[in-house]
């Protein structure tokens, strides 16, 4: 899950690199555009509480904050990101 804003540079980057796990490994995931949303504030209240972050994106799998595009890339880039998801069953 992503909880991302439209206009946000991060939140794009992010969304393209889970993209790509979704066409070359089935990965689905879902998005929600905060700045899209009846309240947006309501919103980023409820992840600063759930998960300390208040900025977006804010990524979450399997119920738990992994960070913004700049996490995201980290784990992608150490391979740490598609250990996660095939461990929870998330792509093939």
């Amino acid at each position: 899950m992503v909880f991302s804003k439209t206009y946000c540079p991060y939140s794009q980057r992010a969304k393209r690199l889970l993209a790509q796990y979704r066409s070359e490994r089935g990965l689905d995931f879902s998005v929600l555009e905060a700045d899209l949303d009846d309240d947006p504030m309501a919103v980023k209240s409820a992840l600063a509480r759930i998960s300390a972050r208040a900025t977006f994106p804010n990524i979450f799998v399997d119920g738990h904050s992994i960070g913004g595009s700049d996490d995201l890339e980290l784990l992608h880039d150490n391979g740490e990101l598609v250990a996660l998801l095939h461990r929870k069953g998330l792509i093939v």
